[in-house]
């Protein structure tokens, strides 16, 4: 049994195999932390295993590379430096390791893993996408309608939607808005394309992610304008979606509280005003050591102690980071941490734009869109989700030079 799986194996093209890992990595991402550790394993153990039997000659002469090792030795670093308790150093490390062997992993079969890539990643995260959507949809009308005796709401929105694989509503709404963008990139070869973007977009509208159902409101619009011929159609499916939404904010109070209270006060939803007030806050720790900030473990007691002497109660009780991951880079690294982090964005969006990968890019821009209100790094599905694209990036379009040298 285990020759015959070997000698399957090896009647694999190296490559192939690498576009299944790949694929099956991001796919993993809506399945919940285990399977989505088990997703990276897989991925890098076959990164490894192709890189060592490929006899390409790789050439260390990519920028973006150096700016991410620079970045990841200045973490490292800081890392040792700022913790009391080598325990807490090595905890801290294995989690920011995987971001570091994910980038790694892309760079270093970025001529495996050509453009022929995409659509097999594309086409497998449409459809974990709509398994995951699909689902969690079921399981909210079986617990919040067939199971109470009155509709319970909150199994049709925010984290409850979600709960099925324990995946937060911020970051799956995320994983649903790019796999929107995928759904409309293939829209004219995709059966039901239409349907399928309108489940994925109500269940963006149900996770009640403020941030998210903005981007939705900006990115789709604009991409469905620019790929649809068919603009009556276009016409159409905005008037059904529009009526979905309005539906959804009249029938589901948890929602229509999220949106209203955006700017509340209350602390109840974590609006605009509890995020201001994290970052005054957040300000005040930042003075305290702007250069190479306090490291990742310091920072949060830093900004507690802080959270004491303002008596903001809810950061207090709810030990919340800074929910801004540039701001939150910038008391755990300093300015130069953050120097860093932006040449990272900046390298990216321009290799996706060189490279040709629209869909990639606003993708791309979503994320970094996210940072803005969240510090995506404190989050496994946050700082892999970050390196998967900034990795996707090395890779070239498909051309006759690249042929030859997969050959």
């Amino acid at each position: 049994m285990a020759t015959n799986i070997k000698e399957f194996i090896l009647n694999i093209k190296s490559n192939e195999i690498l576009t299944y890992a790949t694929a099956f990595f991001l796919c993993s991402f809506l399945f919940g932390i285990f399977l989505n550790t088990v997703g990276l394993t897989v991925f890098i153990a076959f990164s490894i295993y192709v890189y060592s039997n490929s006899k390409s000659f790789l050439r260390f002469n990519n920028k973006l590379f150096w700016i991410i090792m620079s970045y990841g030795f200045f973490q490292i670093t800081l890392i040792f430096a700022f913790s009391n308790h080598i325990k807490n150093s090595f905890s801290e490390l294995l989690a920011f390791l995987p971001f570091l062997l994910i980038v790694i992993s892309f760079f270093l079969n970025n001529k495996k893993l050509t453009s022929s890539l995409f659509p097999k990643l594309e086409f497998a995260f449409i459809i974990s996408c709509l398994i995951s959507a699909i689902v969690n949809l079921c399981n909210g009308i079986y617990e919040g309608v067939y199971l109470s005796e009155n509709v319970n709401y909150y199994f049709l929105s925010y984290d409850y939607l979600g709960a099925v694989f324990g995946i937060q509503a911020y970051y799956l709404s995320l994983f649903y808005l790019i796999g929107s963008l995928f759904i409309i990139k293939h829209i004219k070869i995709i059966k039901y394309s239409y349907l399928c973007l309108l489940v994925l977009l109500i269940s963006i509208f149900f996770l009640a992610s403020r941030m998210t159902i903005f981007l939705t409101f900006i990115i789709i619009p604009i991409y469905l304008y620019k790929t649809v011929t068919n603009k009556k159609r276009l016409y159409t499916f905005v008037l059904i979606g529009l009526i979905f939404f309005i539906s959804a904010l009249l029938i589901n109070p948890i929602l229509s509280e999220r949106i209203s209270t955006v700017n509340s006060k209350s602390t109840n939803y974590s609006g605009m005003d509890l995020r201001s007030k994290i970052w005054e806050n957040s300000y005040e720790v930042f003075k305290e050591s702007p250069l190479i900030g306090h490291g990742i473990h310091n920072t949060n007691k830093k900004l507690n102690e802080q959270y004491k002497r303002k008596r903001f109660r809810a950061a207090i009780r709810n030990n919340y980071h800074s929910h801004n991951q540039f701001i939150q880079t910038s008391l755990d690294s300093g300015i130069l941490g953050l120097l860093l982090l932006l040449a990272i964005i900046a390298n990216t969006a321009y290799n996706l734009f060189q490279n040709r990968k629209i869909t990639y890019l606003l993708a791309f821009a979503c994320i970094v869109g996210t940072m803005l209100t969240e510090s995506i790094f404190h989050r496994q599905w946050g700082l892999f989700l970050f390196a998967f694209f900034v990795g996707i990036s090395f890779i070239k379009p498909l051309n006759a030079n690249y042929i030859n040298q997969i050959r």
